[in-house]
């Protein structure tokens, strides 16, 4: 049996397709922060902002708010830190990873939340896709 394709109709199929794709509401980056020392440092952007800050290497990443943004410029930090600590503050373990958000002071006396450990930067994106979505939800 033979299929005769429409080579036009396949065109404005995936045309339509790719533009009803959402763009991604948040990047997973290599931090470039020099005075954090860790194997490993990511920075969760979003909205040109740093949510997170994701220290470690694989089997023992640490995920915290993000207090001051990067070295050089490229991001800075998130513009309402008290909303993204308080919305930290109420990630639950609605999914694999096993969530103890408290929250500590950096050198400088500004809250921000350890909210958990994880193993692998794909626990990253669940815990970072969660807490977008409830920044999004508070505006």
């Amino acid at each position: 049996m033979h299929y005769v394709v429409d080579l036009k109709w396949m065109a404005r199929f995936f045309t339509f397709g790719f533009l009803q794709m959402k763009q991604a509401i948040f990047d997973i980056r290599k931090s470039d922060k020099s005075c954090l020392e860790a194997v490993e440092k990511y920075v969760v952007v979003y909205q040109g902002q740093v949510v997170l800050r994701i220290l470690g290497e694989e089997m023992s990443y640490e995920i915290m708010t993000a207090t001051v943004g990067e070295d050089f410029g490229t991001v800075n930090a998130y513009e309402h830190p008290q909303i993204l600590v308080d919305t930290a503050m109420t990630l639950a373990n609605s999914f694999e990873v096993e969530l103890a958000p408290r929250v500590c002071r950096d050198y400088d006396g500004r809250e921000y939340v350890k909210i958990c450990e994880v193993h692998y930067l794909s626990d990253v994106y669940r815990v970072a896709h969660t807490l977008v979505k409830k920044l999004e939800a508070r505006r």
